[in-house]
């Protein structure tokens, strides 16, 4: 063992090779120090013996992406415990809960039959970063915007995850960077048809929970979100119209709707106007489910697993809709569907222009800079009887 020891002014310095070496090829070393030549030769003894008990880490070869994962939590955790000390060198606590999640859940994750957690690092070539996009696109059969935020989600994490492996290993290049993020484009969804539409809304009906279908035409002859649609209440309908500020994600948290944070107060607000037969299912379900009217219109148990007053989306579209579809031999409608299907009709049997559309569905308008701005149709009972009628009959 070749150790170097030198006197470094009033000091005594001994630098010890590591066995491990430097990127450009040199050999690593560690240094001890001492005030006389006995102390640093005692201490370079107690060296030795440190780095030939000290427990071996895989070599860069044997790792796999588990282990890259578990050092990358360690250092979100690190930064954590910086934060309050330097916010900007630190990581916000709930950032870095966020992020763990998405790592804990990539190594979870299932790709080509081996768990993500399992795959060697030196196995992680660009073909296999294009191939865990695909996967985590096809993983989920959710909306379009919600399948391209979840995987683009994950697979900036995974990305994070060997650029940290990669500034912490010696003669390691993450391919993940150089991978372009793949999009699903949304122009190739066709809006449902009257002739899917009205089937499924009789179906409930007359097979199931009314209260469900009152919720389907919400949604389809509104252009509510589900989110939005589910937490509709007696005191939210003014002068015949659904004031529309606050939505429920799929945990049943609420929060302001999207519309709302497209305004940069925060406050927005839209009015959606209700057919009066509409408003007349509204007021036989207040009637007949003793509904207040600061009660939610569509709280009730649909179905045994049912753990939330509201119905929950996943169930109610592909336990119920998508089934009621099959028997009718339709294709498959999901909420975005119904939405679709209000905007097309709207602009096809309703000729309205395209500011309208974007304003009813609380879209942001490429016009309106400030974002959403609170808008009352003057034809909005026009409107509404004319998608109802077109759904009812």
């Amino acid at each position: 063992m070749n150790i170097k020891l030198r006197k470094k002014g009033s000091a005594w310095v001994a630098e010890i090779p590591t066995g491990e070496r430097l990127p450009s090829g040199k050999p690593k070393y560690t240094q001890v120090r001492g005030a006389t030549k006995s102390e640093v030769h005692k201490k370079i003894a107690e060296k030795i013996v440190q780095v030939a008990t000290a427990p071996q880490l895989p070599k860069h070869e044997d790792k796999n992406f588990g282990h890259a994962a578990s050092e990358y939590i360690k250092h979100l955790n690190e930064r954590v415990k910086v934060y309050d000390v330097s916010p900007k060198l630190g990581l916000a606590p709930q950032a870095a809960a966020n992020y763990i999640s998405e790592a804990e859940n990539l190594c979870r994750f299932e790709i080509k039959g081996t768990l993500l957690k399992k795959v060697k690092i030196q196995d992680i070539k660009k073909r296999f970063c294009k191939d865990l996009q695909l996967a985590l696109i096809g993983h989920t059969d959710d909306s379009i915007t919600n399948i391209n935020r979840w995987s683009g989600k994950l697979y900036q994490r995974f990305a994070a995850i060997l650029e940290h492996y990669e500034s912490d290993t010696d003669n390691y290049i993450s391919p993940a960077k150089s991978i372009k993020g793949i999009v699903i484009e949304k122009s190739n969804q066709p809006a449902p048809t009257v002739q899917n539409v009205a089937p499924v809304l009789k179906d409930l009906s007359e097979n199931y929970d009314e209260r469900l279908c009152v919720l389907i035409r919400v949604i389809s002859t509104t252009g509510a979100r589900f989110g939005e649609a589910i937490l509709l209440k007696p005191n939210k309908i003014i002068n015949g119209e659904f004031k529309i500020f606050e939505a429920a994600d799929r945990h049943f948290n609420i929060h302001k709707t999207k519309s709302a944070n497209l305004r940069k107060d925060g406050n927005g607000i839209r009015y959606v106007p209700l057919s009066p037969r509409l408003l007349e299912a509204l007021r036989h379900l207040q009637e007949k489910y003793n509904i207040g009217d600061d009660d939610w219109f569509f709280e009730g148990k649909f179905s045994k697993r049912q753990a939330h007053p509201l119905p929950n989306s996943k169930w109610l579209r592909e336990e119920l809709i998508y089934k009621i579809c099959d028997s009718h031999n339709v294709e498959h409608i999901g909420f975005k569907g119904f939405r679709r299907f209000f905007a097309t009709t709207l602009k096809n049997v309703v000729k309205a222009d395209d500011k309208e559309i974007q304003q009813r569905l609380g879209h942001k308008s490429g016009d309106t800079t400030d974002g959403y701005i609170t808008h009352q149709d003057p034809r909005g009972e026009e409107h509404a009887v004319a998608i109802e009628s077109a759904v009812i009959n």
